[in-house]
């Protein structure tokens, strides 16, 4: 398990070799407002070429307000190429592979936590 936060953002590279390139597919992304959680259902490989993504991992972050998730390339699946983390303004951008808007507004306490 590798958990990031606010004090821990060296340890970004780890994170980032661990989830670059993992496809999640769009409608899989579970947004609970209440509990503040984002959770990203992360495979590293798709059941045939247009299947669904086999589950390997869970990424979550946690202290979620908002977040802005639209697949505007419009083929369901994405894998992550890189995430930008602005603590200043307040949230988290995450880079597709493919076209996408992906960004998720946090509160300062946020967390990651990459689970296999």
């Amino acid at each position: 398990m590798l958990r990031i936060d606010k004090d821990s953002l060296t340890l970004m590279p780890d994170l980032l070799d661990e989830i670059h390139d993992r496809y999640f597919e769009f409608d899989d992304v579970v947004f609970n407002r209440e509990s503040g959680e984002l959770e990203l259902s992360l495979g590293d490989k798709r059941a045939g070429i247009f299947g669904k993504v086999i589950v390997s991992k869970s990424f979550k972050i946690s202290s979620v307000l908002d977040c802005i998730c639209i697949d505007t390339a419009k083929i369901s699946q994405n894998s992550i190429n890189k995430i930008d983390i602005n603590i200043e303004d307040g949230f988290i951008d995450i880079e597709c592979n493919a076209p996408a808007e992906f960004r998720i507004y946090i509160k300062p306490d946020f967390e990651l936590l990459l689970d296999n």
